[in-house]
């Protein structure tokens, strides 16, 4: 772990510009083991012109079911190109965005996606314990040049719910998030109200409820919580694209601060 973690360190520097250079986007791609689980992932660092005191926000993105394995590519397929576009039309000039990828066999929460609710489990699941080592360990290698107050999370289905999970266990961590078509557990959002959330969800989901995102909503609302929801007419399972191509929630989720 420790020659690991040192090579990083080294390739991490590799990408970290100097004042004045031109814009940088590159990727690191890596396959780490935490907490027993062999996650790989992709870093993409977009650098432009980046002063010596200048921090940037860090943004992590969780795939769905469908990207999962251990090919570190299928979780940059889906719906996260779309959110890189948005940011790009934003002139987001800098940040780091991490893409871990969930192995085949495993989900970021252990439960029935299907289901009209659930109870978040006393421990969190390993692939998504080991998200949150991976979070810690880039956070510590990016150093000076990663803003603690701007870590996002984002996800999508399957992502949804590691989403919520996360907020619902480190609430202190993220200053803001954006769930697609996932869920958490209703009876444990009083941690996380003053997290600020933007929710996603096609009224025509079939995999699922429309139920997991607006009770989630009723719930924040019913203690205070800064949150608020989008919900598609006309679209299902699939509206993730839409959601990142949102210019105003994009704008919305890179605005905000941790307190």
């Amino acid at each position: 772990m420790g020659r690991l973690m040192v090579f990083l360190g080294v390739m991490l520097l590799l990408l970290m510009p100097t004042e004045g250079s031109a814009q940088v986007r590159d990727t690191l791609r890596g396959y780490a083991n935490y907490a027993g689980v062999r996650i790989p992932y992709t870093i993409i660092a977009k650098l432009d012109s980046l002063p010596p005191h200048e921090r940037v926000p860090m943004i992590l993105f969780l795939h769905g079911a469908g990207e999962r394995g251990n090919d570190n590519k299928l979780q940059l397929t889906v719906a996260l190109p779309e959110l890189v576009k948005s940011l790009d039309k934003l002139e987001m000039r800098n940040y780091v965005l991490i893409a871990p990828q969930c192995p085949i066999d495993k989900k970021w929460v252990d439960t029935d996606w299907t289901l009209p609710s659930h109870t978040m489990a006393d421990k969190i699941n390993p692939p998504l314990a080991a998200v949150m080592q991976l979070l810690e360990k880039m956070q510590l290698l990016f150093g000076a040049h990663v803003d603690s107050s701007r870590v996002y999370v984002t996800g999508i289905s399957m992502g949804g719910f590691g989403t919520w999970d996360l907020l619902q266990r480190y609430p202190q961590r993220f200053a803001a998030a954006m769930p697609i078509c996932g869920g958490g557990d209703t009876a444990q959002v009083a941690q996380l109200k003053a997290v600020p959330i933007w929710a996603f969800h096609g009224k025509k989901d079939k995999l699922v409820k429309l139920n997991r995102t607006t009770d989630m909503v009723a719930a924040l609302t019913r203690v205070g919580g800064d949150v608020r929801d989008s919900l598609y007419e006309d679209l299902g399972h699939l509206c993730w694209n839409q959601s990142y191509q949102n210019l105003e929630a994009v704008k919305w989720l890179i605005a905000q601060r941790r307190k």
